[in-house]
C-alpha cells in the first residue's frame, strides 16, 4: 500500500505545482518520503522504520530545496526521533551531492 500512496502523492504534487495552486510543497515531500521509507522497510526489515522514513523524506526535500542542514534537524525533532539525526543528515548530504546542479 505504501507504494501506491507514494505514486499517488507524487502525481498529486506534480499537478498542484504545475497548476500553480497556492500552498507549499515541502510537507507533501515529507509524506512521499515517509511512504518510500515504508517501502524500503518492507524490503529490508532490519532497518528501523524512523530511519527509513525520515531518511527518504530528508533526501527528497534536500534534492529540491537545497537545505541540507535544516531539513534533517526539522524532520528529526518534529518526529520526536533525535537519535536518528546522523543517518538522516547523511541521507540529506548524499542527496545534495547526487543532485548537484
Amino acid at each position: 500500500h505504501a507504494f501506491i500512496v507514494r505514486v499517488a502523492k507524487l502525481i498529486a504534487i506534480s499537478f498542484t505545482v504545475a497548476g500553480g495552486y497556492r500552498g507549499g510543497f515541502i510537507f507533501p515531500f515529507f509524506a512521499t518520503g515517509a511512504a518510500l521509507g515504508r517501502c524500503l522497510h518492507e524490503f529490508y526489515p532490519s532497518l528501523p522504520i524512523p530511519l527509513c522514513c525520515l531518511g527518504f523524506a530528508s533526501a527528497i526535500n534536500v534534492a529540491i530545496t537545497r537545505t541540507s542542514l535544516a531539513t534533517p534537524i526539522i524532520l528529526c525533532f518534529l518526529a520526536g526521533e533525535p537519535n536518528v539525526l546522523s543517518g538522516v543528515l547523511a541521507a540529506g548530504l548524499v542527496s545534495l551531492f547526487l543532485t548537484a546542479y
